[in-house]
């Protein structure tokens, strides 16, 4: 039980690195493609730094490690097929 408990973690662990790296890897590239375009004076652009405030990006982490973690607890308990 401990040990599935403990494989529970790590995959939410993991899981929660993992969207990170893909939230940032295509953050920065539409930045990029959107940066190219000429906004012009006086055009008010989309703040990406406004949208990582404090309890936005935990309660994104916690969501994704109880997702993470309770997918491999659920594939972990299935019985396996034959």
């Amino acid at each position: 039980m401990r040990s599935l408990l403990a494989k529970s973690l790590i995959a939410g662990l993991l899981t929660s690195i993992g969207s990170l790296v893909v939230l940032y890897l295509v953050g920065t590239i539409l930045l990029i493609i959107r940066g190219r375009k000429d906004q012009g004076e006086g055009v008010l652009g989309w703040d990406p730094v406004a949208a990582l405030t404090p309890i936005g990006f935990f309660v994104f982490i916690i969501a994704v490690f109880l997702l993470g973690a309770f997918w491999a607890y659920r594939k972990s308990i299935a019985p396996s097929a034959p």
